[in-house]
């Protein structure tokens, strides 16, 4: 196994441990003590894990290539977040085709239930927050199915991680070691 193939593997397996731990914590300080009624909160929060876990790896790989592209992987990396995952990811146009939140949240949609009964009646907190316009489109039919959703962060991921190893086999890495006294 090579050297890049250890530090992705390492770099995932440190975010989405502390992804599972961080999101597990969260649960359980909304969830302990509460009055859930009856409702599967370790099931929620395992498909909560899962699908940060899936983004967490989808950005990692993202980001890792966009360090291999350019001098200032930082700003890119903060101007990608807020441009394309903040700004584009929430608008109702297809252009969020192309931001992982998006894929995430439609995962979150279909696997986990977001209605509320509050005293004023039912109210879905994901069709607003994340502009799916349920009303119109109850199934979101217009939206990726999950299969669709999952394909296109595992083979997104998967590219730009092959990306950025071929960027990296054809690159000299100058590395100062430190020298003898």
């Amino acid at each position: 196994m090579g050297a890049l193939h250890r530090k992705v593997l390492a770099t995932l397996t440190t975010t989405v441990l502390l992804t599972a731990v961080f999101t597990a914590l969260t649960y359980a300080a909304i969830y302990v003590g509460g009055d859930t009624r009856g409702e599967n909160i370790p099931l929620r929060c395992l498909k909560a894990v899962s699908i940060h876990a899936l983004a967490v790896a989808a950005y990692c790989c993202l980001f890792g290539l966009m360090s291999l592209i350019t001098k200032w992987a930082v700003t890119a990396g903060i101007l990608y977040t807020l441009i394309f995952e903040w700004v584009i990811g929430n608008l109702p146009f297809s252009i969020r085709l192309v931001t992982v939140i998006y894929y995430a949240r439609l995962i979150a949609y279909r696997t986990m239930d977001f209605v509320m009964t509050p005293p004023q009646g039912t109210q879905d907190l994901a069709d607003e927050a994340w502009q799916l316009d349920i009303k119109t489109d109850p199934k979101l039919l217009a939206h990726p199915q999950l299969s669709t959703c999952l394909i296109v962060l595992l083979v997104g991921s998967m590219v730009c991680t092959m990306l950025a190893a071929f960027l990296c086999s054809q690159r000299e890495f100058h590395v100062k070691t430190p020298e003898k006294s």
